[in-house]
This record gives structure tokens, C-alpha cells and sequence, in this order.
């Protein structure tokens, strides 16, 4: 098989394709996928789990309900716990609760509600990839976690972004957004922000669910969850996930297979392990980036992706006094990806399109982490530690062009070698003051130190918070960037960025009403670019600014109906340019509302608004697509403590309207589902 590897890289300003020719002969091994042997596992573990629920009903009876929940505690913006709105940073968290009485049809339609974040769906379906823009920032600028441990893949000709339309939504117990430069503590990769993705833990006692959701199309989706206390001294949680996103748009497909286990052990009264994992197959079709999608694209053939991808980690933390913490963690990232695609015809703006292209793409890494927090008093906290990153990424991918090189390959390695601390302290007057700093000496780019600081002020009197912070962020050349036979550029530098945000909080009527305001400026330096030559090769020139505000307000207009709404500006400017850079748009906004009816019956409504969006492809060159709103409803019935049916209609009137140029969105979209928990 021949092919060329073709798709946008994220930080090109004219988006114009271009991709490496690599031998992929003796490959066979990561050609098509078997999933006979585990959609056979995922039947009979939905099976299994509805028979344990019917029988653990019986034996325990109605199960307590969880004690009241406090204010959450934030665990990615910092490695001092800290709770929301106590840090000096704008962050958004996405809870399990939330995510039930909404009951949105897939992880990429609950992101679309959080503010400061812009989510495509390339290919108008799962079927395609979907990147997030975080306040004006490339997909590839934020740092994206499952569990704490990273999955960005920088094999990807796309610079290291992830695709959120792999996740499927019942895996998910919670989601922290931290939008802001992070490499004072994650280091390389979070130059916009970091996303953390939690899987769903285990419980004290037995708790157990089956989801099974049926839309047109041939939408469906089923996912069971197993949880509780093995022993006395493990507390587990085992979630499956099987869904197809149907034909949505032409073209478009994806089938995947999840499957996720945590287990919590507690090995003595100062100690706790936690191991956790997640394990994904997926197919997914859709005509290719740039090609103008069903409308436009002249080759009617569709793209096609296997991906194979796992997970592996833990978390030891051992306590020996109340005012010492040691934490050690690990990691392991797999990812195996296979492309097919047909390439792109000639058109307006690339007159020689894209030839027909296969690619196989390899990226492993590990992780191990050290660090300990120290409390010398109740006002100080500290954190210091240190930590190992290897990663090692293949690629070998050809296309079937007597013109252009037919045959290329890359296969790099790095390690990154950090040193880092935290501080923080907390006055009595309300005051609380952050600074951080990281030390980082990857291989080959030399050392690199990126500080950090925070401040955040509570009045009292009326509850007030204002908070201010200030960091850098760099990230790592992508291995596509570095080796790529075409376009790759081994002199690459980092890319940097540094910002800052100043934002409150006020609540109002007892706390029940929330209102929020984040202003924000961040700046990008030596940003990856593709330069037509002669010869065509990426290079660092690019200098972005993106600044605006976030605003969020929720507000209960009765005890049973409730609204929150959000709003966000967003300015991106490339300097030294007019042109405007693609998938941005200025303003955009969503409201959802809940009204409880009755007792057991719930109502929600989602309404989205995206402002014009650039956008460009080979048939159509540069193009302005039109704003539109779109409005997604539900309807809940409790009809027990154990048993749930809902309807939702996605796309509730019917709206046309493009994300991508060429790629129609989804129309209306009828659902059904069932939960049944135990």
C-alpha cells in the first residue's frame, strides 16, 4: 500500500498541506483490527453486570446515599490541593452529576458548554478528529491527561493534539480545565492550559450500571460500570464502553470499544496505591482534512483510521505525619494508528492536491514522578520534587506519487529530565499568594525554567474573590515536526508562551447565585509554521497573541428551575499578518437550563451560540462561515432509585450549519436511553 501522510499541522497560519512519503512494507502487524474477540467481551461483561445488580439488590437492599459533597478540590492546577475557589487561576470542573442531568450525546457536546473552550468536530462526526481551542491557543498548545497521565501524540502530523472524540462519556467521573501557560508544572506541552480527564473511581459499597442509548442513524451506544470493596483493603471500579456514532454525515463513522479499571488499596493506615488504566480500539471513516468534506471534495472515497491505544499508572502516597506528604506516580502511554486515505483532487488552492497516502504511526512513553509536600505551619504549604519522561515515536507512512519521494520514515527518541517546587501561602486577611517554578533539561534543546505566580483575595464582608496569576509555557518540537522526510526540520526550537489573567468570583442570595470574570492575555513566541520553500519545510516564525474574556453566571430562577449561561471573547492576532487564523471565532456563548417538573421528571435545554469562523480547504481556498445557534434538549423520567429513561434530541430545530468548510453538521437527532444502577 502507497500513500502520502496529509493533514494540516496546527500551527500553520496558511494551512497548506503537505505530508511525509515513508515505507510501509513488513507492517502488517498493525493492519486491520479484530474486534470480534472483544465486542464478545463487552456482551457478555454487560450480561454479567446486569445479573450482579439484580443479585446484589437482593442481598444489600437500598444502598445510603454519598455523604453531602464540599467544595471540590483541585488536583491539576497545582500539586498542592487546593479547593476552586481558593487558586489564583479561572478553572472549570465538569462533575459526574453534571454530566448526568444534562445527558449529552458524547464528550464533544459537553465541552462545547465550558467557557473559554472551542471545540471542533472535524468531519461533522466522531468519525473525524476533535480539537479543542483553549482561549485562542492551537489543539496542540494544551496538555491533555487521563488520570494524570498524558496522551498527546506527537507522531501526529496535527503537533501533538489529542482527539477528544475517542473518550466515551460514561468512562468519565470528572473533568478539570485549567486554562492558562502550566509548564511552571507540567512542563513541555501546556503552553494554552491542561485538560484532566478522570475515570470513574469506586465506592464503598456496591454500586453498579448498565447505559444503553439508541438514536437514528444508527446511533447506540452501551457501557457498563462494576464497583465497590473487594476487601478491606481495595476498593475497585471497572467500566466497558462500547458505541457506534452511526451514519451522522456522509461518510462519517466510528466504532469503539472502551475499557477502563481503578483500583484504590489501602496497604496500611499511612499508605494508599492507586492503579488505574484504560485500554481503546476504534475505526473511524471520514473524507479527508482540507478535502472540503461531502459538498465539495472531488474524490468520493473517505478516509480511514484503526487506532489501538492503552494506558497504564499508579499513584503511591504514603503519609507518615500530618504535616508530611510523599507521592510517587507513574505512567505508561501506548498508541498504535493506521491511516488510509485517498488522497485529495487538485483544486483552487493547491493545484496539485494531495496524493492517495497510507501511514502507520507508533508512540510509546513512561513516566515516573517524585514528589513531597510539606506543611511547616497552617499558613505554608510546599511541594518539591522531581520527574522522568521518555518518549519514543515512529512513523512510516508512502504515497502513490511518481512525483514526490514515495517512501520516508522517522524514528525518534527523547527523554526529559525535570527538577520542580510550589509554594504557597495563606493569610489570615483572606490572602493567599502562589509562586512556582520548574526546571526542565530535555535532550537536545538545553535547559529551560518557567516560573509562575499567583495571587488570590477572599473579602469577606460579601465573599468576593479576585484572583491574578502570571506564568510561561513551552512546548517540545512534535517528533512529525522534527522528522517528517518532506517538511521536517530538525533545527526546530521550542515554542514559547507567557500570559497572564485576572478574574472574580461574587456570590449572591446565600451562595445560590454564581457570577465569574476571567480577562485574559497570552502571547505565543516562535510558533511552528510551514514555509513553501523551495524547499517546503516547517520553521519556527509565527508570533500569536489571543486575548479576551470568559464570563459564567448561574442563577436559580425558581427552587426547581434553574439557568447558567456563559460567554466568551476571544481576539487572536498573528503578527505581521492580516490574515485571520482558522477555527477561531470571536465570540461565542451557551446557556443551559434545568426545570425540575416533578419529583421524578426533568427538563434541560442546551442552547449554543458559535460566532463566524475562517476556515479554508484545497477546493474552496479561504472561506467565512456563517454564525449559527444550535439547541439540544432532554427529558428525564426517574422512575426509580435504581431505574432511569430519557429522551434527547440533538440539534433540537434542525439547524445547517458547518463547523468545518465542506462538512455539514449533524441534523436532528432523536435518542433514547435507560440507566439502571444498583
Amino acid at each position: 500500500m502507497k500513500g502520502l501522510l496529509s493533514c494540516p499541522y496546527p500551527g500553520t497560519r496558511n494551512n497548506y498541506l503537505f505530508g511525509p512519503p515513508s515505507n510501509c512494507k513488513g507492517l502488517s502487524v498493525y493492519g486491520k483490527i479484530s474486534r470480534k474477540p472483544l465486542k464478545k467481551i463487552f456482551v457478555v461483561f454487560c450480561v454479567l453486570g446486569i445479573l450482579l445488580n439484580l443479585v446484589l439488590t437482593s442481598l444489600w437492599g437500598e444502598t445510603s446515599n454519598d455523604s453531602p459533597q464540599l467544595e471540590p478540590i483541585i488536583v491539576t492546577a497545582s500539586r498542592i490541593p487546593t479547593i476552586g475557589k481558593d487558586l489564583p487561576l479561572g478553572c472549570q470542573v465538569i462533575t459526574r452529576e453534571y454530566i448526568e442531568k444534562h445527558n449529552p450525546s458524547n464528550l464533544v457536546d459537553l465541552m462545547r458548554q465550558i467557557p473559554g473552550i472551542h471545540i471542533v468536530q472535524e468531519g461533522g462526526g466522531r468519525g473525524g478528529p476533535a480539537s479543542v481551542y483553549l482561549r485562542g491557543g492551537d489543539p496542540n498548545f494544551t496538555l491533555v491527561m487521563i488520570d494524570g497521565i498524558r496522551v498527546n501524540d506527537p507522531t501526529n502530523p496535527r503537533g501533538g493534539s489529542f482527539d477528544f472524540s475517542i473518550l466515551p462519556l460514561d468512562l468519565i467521573d470528572r473533568i478539570e480545565v485549567i486554562p492558562a501557560p502550566l509548564s511552571a508544572i507540567y512542563g513541555s506541552d501546556a503552553l494554552s492550559g491542561v485538560i484532566n480527564i478522570f475515570t470513574k473511581s469506586g465506592a464503598h459499597f456496591p454500586r453498579h450500571s448498565v447505559v444503553t442509548s439508541l438514536g437514528s442513524k444508527k446511533f447506540y451506544t452501551i457501557s457498563a460500570n462494576t464497583s465497590g470493596r473487594s476487601s478491606t483493603w481495595v476498593i475497585y471500579s471497572i467500566t466497558a464502553c462500547r458505541e457506534d456514532d452511526g451514519m451522522t454525515v456522509e461518510g462519517n463513522e466510528f466504532k469503539g470499544n472502551t475499557l477502563a479499571p481503578k483500583f484504590d488499596i489501602t496497604i496500611d493506615e499511612l499508605t494508599d496505591l492507586s492503579l488505574m488504566g484504560w485500554f481503546h480500539k476504534s475505526k473511524k471513516n471520514t473524507f479527508p482534512d482540507d478535502s472540503g468534506g461531502p459538498k465539495y471534495s472531488v474524490i468520493r472515497q473517505t478516509e480511514e483510521f484503526n487506532i489501538d491505544e492503552y494506558s497504564l499508572g499508579f499513584q503511591l502516597i504514603s503519609t507518615p505525619t500530618d504535616s508530611f506528604e510523599l507521592r510517587v506516580k507513574g505512567g505508561y502511554h501506548d498508541k498504535h494508528e493506521k491511516r488510509n486515505s485517498p488522497g485529495v483532487a487538485p483544486g483552487i488552492r493547491d493545484p496539485l492536491g494531495i496524493p492517495a497516502n497510507v501511514s502507520m504511526n507508533e508512540y510509546h512513553t513512561y513516566s515516573i514522578e517524585i514528589n513531597a509536600a510539606a506543611s511547616p505551619n497552617r499558613k505554608v504549604d510546599t511541594n518539591f520534587g522531581m520527574s522522568v519522561l521518555e518518549e519514543k515515536g515512529l512513523c512510516y507512512s508512502s504515497m502513490d506519487s511518481p512525483s514526490i519521494i514515495r517512501a520516508g520514515k522517522f524514528n525518534l527518541n527523547r527523554s526529559l529530565y525535570s527538577i520542580f517546587g510550589e509554594l504557597k501561602f495563606k493569610a489570615r486577611s483572606g490572602l493567599a499568594l502562589f509562586a512556582g517554578a520548574r526546571i526542565d533539561f530535555p535532550e537536545n534543546f538545553g535547559t529551560k525554567v518557567n516560573p509562575s505566580i499567583g495571587i488570590n483575595y477572599r473579602f469577606n464582608p460579601t465573599d468576593t474573590t479576585i484572583r491574578a496569576t502570571w506564568g510561561k509555557g513551552y512546548k517540545l518540537p512534535s517528533f512529525f515536526a522534527l522528522g517528517n522526510p518532506i517538511v521536517g526540520n530538525p533545527s526546530l526550537i521550542p515554542e514559547k508562551s507567557k500570559g497572564f489573567s485576572i478574574g472574580f468570583n461574587q456570590p449572591f442570595l446565600s451562595d445560590r447565585v454564581k457570577w465569574s470574570v476571567n480577562v485574559f492575555y497570552n502571547k505565543y513566541f516562535d510558533i511552528i509554521d510551514f514555509d513553501t520553500g523551495p524547499p517546503p519545510q516547517l520553521v519556527n516564525r509565527d508570533e500569536v497573541t489571543a486575548k479576551g474574556f470568559e464570563s459564567s453566571l448561574v442563577m436559580p430562577i425558581t427552587n426547581d428551575l434553574s439557568v447558567h449561561a456563559h460567554i466568551t471573547y476571544v481576539n487572536t492576532d498573528l503578527a505581521n499578518s492580516n490574515q485571520e487564523l482558522r477555527h477561531r471565532p470571536e465570540w461565542s456563548g451557551g446557556m443551559n437550563i434545568i426545570w425540575n417538573a416533578l419529583k421524578e421528571l426533568r427538563f434541560t435545554l442546551n442552547i449554543l451560540y458559535i460566532g463566524k469562523v475562517y476556515d479554508s480547504s484545497i477546493p474552496t481556498d479561504d472561506v467565512e462561515l456563517e454564525p449559527y445557534s444550535r439547541v439540544d434538549a432532554t427529558i428525564t423520567w426517574e422512575l426509580s432509585k435504581y431505574l432511569s429513561l430519557g429522551l434527547g434530541v440533538d440539534n433540537l430545530f434542525n439547524t445547517r450549519y458547518e463547523e468545518v468548510v465542506g462538512f455539514p453538521a449533524l441534523g436532528i437527532r432523536p435518542r433514547l436511553w435507560m440507566r439502571s444502577e444498583f
